[in-house]
C-alpha cells in the first residue's frame, strides 16, 4: 500500500517538474503596469522570472495569455473575433541581459491517450468508482467497502449489506484495498478543426511561444509589452460652492476594466491623445489568426468617431491664447512625457469587469462668477439682408478659476454642488475643458433665466461694389438689450462673430480679427463687450459693421 501511495506522489511531483518547464500560471507572468488612454486604448506591461533550458529557451503556455477568441454562437459567422480583442498593434517582447533570437508559436499537436496524474482526492474517488477502499472520518469513525458513486462533497460506500456515507471534507485518512487508478486522460486537441477549439467561449486549440535567448539563465526575466482596447480611465470633476467666493475641486479617475484582471498594479492614466496607427489589427504571433483574416482586420481599421466624445479627447478653447505663452513643464505626482500627461496611481487591483474610482487632486481655491452671452454671426451668402431679431438668447451663468495646482486638468465633466442646512443642492453639471497648471479655465454651470436679452440686424443702406451687380456692399447696425432681474450685480461679456468690416460701437468694444477664408468676401472677426448690470438695470448696444453679400 505504501508503494501505491509513494507512486501516487512521484507522479504528481513530476507532473509539477514539468509545469516549470512550460510555464502555465498566469500569475508568472503577472502585470506591472497599464497605460490608460480615455479612448480605451492601453498598453500593458508584464514581467515575469523563468529558467531557461540548456539551449536558451524558455516555453511559454497559452494560458498565460488572455483569451482573444470567442464562439460566434452561429456557425455561419464569420465574426470571430471578441468585441475586445487580444492584442491590438503590434507586441513588444525583451530579455534583461540577454539578446531575444527568435520567437516561435507553435500549436500543440493532437494527442489522443495523454495520461496525467489525478491531482485532487475527489477525482481519485470518481476516478476509482467500484473499487475497494477504506475511509477514516473524524471521531474516530470509519468504514470500508465498494465506491458507489460520489460528488464534489461528498462519497457513498456498499460493503454488500448496507450502504456508508462520508462527507468529503470530513476525511482524515482514505486508502485502496484494490489496485487503484491514479491517471486520467487528458482532453485531445486538433489544431485544424475551428469549430472544436470554439466550442465554447474563449476556448483555444492550446499553443505555446518558444523564445531562443542567446545564453541559458537559471533566472531569466522577461518583458512583455502589448496593446489592448476594452480598457479606460474616464476624468470626474466634483466642485463645492463655499463661502467667501472659494470652491472645492475634487478630481477623480474612474477606471472601467471590461478586459483580464490585474494585481497591485501601476497605472499611468494618461492625458494626452495617443497616435496608434496599426491600433485595429491584431498582432497574428499570439492571437491565432490565419493570415488571410489579419490582413483582412488591418484592411478594417475603424472610425475614430467609435471611441470618441467630447472628453474622449482633449479640448481647451476657453483658454486664451496669450496663456499658452511660457508655460513651464508639468511635475508633480503626476509626470509629462514628450507631448503626453499622465497621473500616476500605485498598487492598483481589479478585476475583469470590474470598475474602480480614485482621487487625484482634492484642493480649494479662489473663483469669480461670470454670465456669458454668445450671439450668431452675420450671414454673408444671402442677395438680401434680412432684419434678423432674436430674443431667444439664453445667457449662461460660469464660473472663472485658475488651476493652481501642480497638475493639469484634462477634459471632464464637472459637476457643482452647494451644501446649506445639511443638504446637497445640484448646481449644474457641464464640461470642464483641458487646463494647464497656472492658467486660468471659465466652466458653465447654468442658464442664467433672471438676465433677458434678445439681438436684431437692421440694414441701413446697400450700394452695389461690382460692375457686374453681383456685390454689394451692405451697412448694418446692430442692438443687443439686455436686462437684470437678479438682486444682485452681475458682469456680463457679450461674444458676436462679425463677417465684414466693423465700424463702431456706443458701448466700448473690442475686436480681435480672425482672418478670412479662402472662399468668403469678408474677413471673420470677434467682437466682445464687458457690461456690468445693476439689479434691475436694462442696457441697450448699439454697433454698426459693414459687409460684401454676393
Amino acid at each position: 500500500m505504501k508503494r501505491i501511495l509513494l507512486r501516487f506522489l512521484c507522479l504528481a511531483l513530476s507532473h509539477t517538474s514539468l509545469m516549470l518547464a512550460s510555464a502555465q500560471n498566469a500569475d508568472e507572468f503577472p502585470t506591472k503596469e497599464i497605460s490608460l488612454f480615455k479612448d480605451g486604448t492601453a498598453l500593458f506591461f508584464k514581467q515575469g522570472y523563468f529558467p531557461t533550458n540548456s539551449t536558451g529557451q524558455i516555453l511559454l503556455s497559452s494560458e498565460l495569455f488572455p483569451q482573444a477568441l470567442e464562439a460566434s454562437g452561429n456557425k455561419n459567422n464569420s465574426t470571430r473575433y471578441s468585441k475586445f480583442p487580444f492584442m491590438i498593434g503590434t507586441m513588444n517582447w525583451t530579455a534583461p541581459g540577454n539578446t531575444i533570437k527568435q520567437i516561435q508559436r507553435r500549436t500543440m499537436p493532437k494527442l489522443d491517450s495523454v495520461l496525467k496524474p489525478i491531482e485532487t482526492l475527489t477525482d481519485l474517488i470518481k476516478a476509482n468508482k467500484g473499487k475497494k477502499a477504506w475511509v477514516g472520518l473524524v471521531e474516530n469513525r470509519a468504514f470500508e467497502g465498494r465506491i458507489f458513486s460520489s460528488t464534489e462533497k461528498e462519497v457513498f460506500l456498499y460493503d454488500g449489506k448496507n450502504y456508508f456515507f462520508a462527507p468529503i471534507k470530513e476525511i482524515r485518512n482514505f486508502r485502496f484495498i484494490d489496485e487503484p487508478i491514479q491517471t486520467q486522460k487528458a482532453a485531445t486537441y486538433n489544431s485544424t478543426d475551428y469549430e472544436t477549439r470554439s466550442a465554447k467561449a474563449n476556448e483555444y486549440n492550446p499553443w505555446e511561444l518558444q523564445i531562443s535567448l542567446e545564453k541559458p539563465n537559471d533566472n531569466q526575466l522577461l518583458e512583455f509589452r502589448y496593446m489592448r482596447s476594452g480598457i479606460a480611465w474616464l476624468p470626474i470633476y466634483q466642485i463645492e460652492f463655499l463661502p467667501n467666493k472659494q470652491i472645492k475641486l475634487e478630481f477623480k479617475a474612474e477606471v472601467v476594466n471590461d478586459l483580464e484582471a490585474f494585481s497591485q498594479a501601476k497605472l499611468n492614466l494618461m492625458v494626452g491623445v495617443p497616435s496608434f496607427a496599426f491600433s485595429h489589427g491584431e498582432d497574428p504571433l499570439v492571437s491565432g489568426q490565419t493570415l488571410a483574416e489579419y490582413i483582412y482586420r488591418m484592411g478594417d481599421k475603424p472610425s475614430v468617431a467609435d471611441y470618441e466624445n467630447q472628453f474622449m479627447r482633449q479640448r481647451s478653447s476657453n483658454i486664451a491664447m496669450d496663456q499658452f505663452l511660457g508655460i513651464a513643464p508639468f511635475s508633480g505626482e503626476g509626470q509629462q512625457n514628450g507631448d503626453l500627461f499622465f497621473y500616476e496611481l500605485k498598487n492598483v487591483s481589479l478585476c475583469s469587469q470590474c470598475r474602480g474610482l480614485f482621487n487625484l487632486v482634492s484642493t480649494q481655491m479662489d473663483y469669480e462668477d461670470l454670465y456669458s452671452l454668445k450671439l450668431a454671426g452675420n450671414q454673408e451668402d444671402t442677395r438680401r439682408q434680412q432684419d434678423k431679431k432674436d430674443n431667444t438668447l439664453q445667457v449662461w451663468h460660469a464660473i472663472k478659476f485658475y488651476n493652481t495646482t501642480d497638475k493639469p486638468f484634462t477634459t471632464g465633466p464637472a459637476f457643482f454642488y452647494k451644501v446649506e442646512n445639511g443638504s446637497s443642492i445640484p448646481q449644474g453639471q457641464q464640461l470642464l475643458e483641458f487646463t494647464p497648471k497656472g492658467v486660468s479655465t471659465v466652466v458653465n454651470i447654468t442658464i442664467a433665466p433672471e438676465i433677458q436679452a434678445e439681438s436684431i440686424d437692421l440694414e441701413i443702406a446697400r450700394e452695389n461694389t461690382d460692375k457686374s451687380g453681383y456685390d454689394e456692399l451692405v451697412k448694418v447696425k446692430g442692438q443687443i438689450r439686455v436686462k437684470n432681474y437678479k438682486s444682485i450685480p452681475v458682469e456680463l461679456s457679450i461674444e458676436r462673430p462679425i463677417q465684414g468690416d466693423p465700424k463702431s460701437s456706443v458701448v466700448p468694444w473690442k475686436v480681435i480679427a480672425l482672418g478670412a477664408n479662402l472662399n468668403s468676401l469678408n474677413k471673420n472677426n470677434l467682437a466682445t463687450w464687458k457690461l456690468t448690470l445693476k439689479p434691475g438695470e436694462e442696457k441697450t448696444i448699439e454697433y454698426f459693421y459693414d459687409f460684401l453679400a454676393r
